[in-house]
């Protein structure tokens, strides 16, 4: 009634060896990013996407202000994809296709830990996918590991901002200050320089 369990090696094999498989992937070939707007113009309508973390949607507020004295004529369209115990997931249907159909640009915070790096960098890759020029905001622990997720992912070269780890749960005035800081660099990054 029990059953036998017999080894069998391959013909090839040497009797009593041991064969090895090495799993490999399918190589994922990457592509570079290469979205902008256009230099110098405004555009009329940015997506501000919070991930969730803490602070995210306050930060996104902050810098919708600062960004409003080089853009003073842009509407600001801002949107919470997730909660605290999602940080890891994309940016879901239908935000993302709403987002994606209203928006010029969006601008994606943040990479403030592990989970939520992989979570932002979904979401890049996301409108990258649609076409849409995007910037994401990513902790300077969680540098180095975001530009290897965007490339394991298949896309070289995703916009991002460095921001000091931590920036959620500091005073109003540090994250004032941070997002002014940014908003040059963000503009850049938008316009493809």
């Amino acid at each position: 009634m029990g059953a036998e369990l017999r080894i069998v090696a391959p013909p090839e094999a040497e009797q009593g060896g041991v064969e090895f498989m090495l799993p490999k992937g399918r190589y994922l070939e990457s592509k570079p990013y290469g979205l902008s707007l256009t230099p110098g113009k405004a555009p009329a309508r940015v997506g501000l996407l919070a991930n969730g973390f803490p602070d995210s949607d306050n930060f996104l507020e902050k810098l919708a202000t600062a960004l409003k004295t080089v853009w003073p004529d842009t509407e600001f369209m801002p949107a919470v994809k997730a909660s605290a115990d999602q940080l890891n997931i994309g940016v879901r249907e239908p935000l993302l296709t709403d987002m994606a159909n209203a928006c010029d640009a969006v601008i994606i915070a943040w990479g403030h830990c592990g989970s939520c790096t992989s979570g932002v960098t979904r979401d890049a890759l996301a409108f990258t996918d649609r076409g849409i020029p995007n910037v994401t905001l990513i902790c300077d622990i969680f540098w180095d590991y975001s530009h290897w997720l965007g490339e394991a992912m298949g896309l070289t070269g995703i916009p991002k901002i460095q921001i000091p780890f931590p920036l959620a749960g500091t005073p109003s005035a540090n994250q004032i200050g941070w997002a002014e800081r940014i908003v040059p660099e963000g503009v850049a990054k938008l316009e493809g320089r």
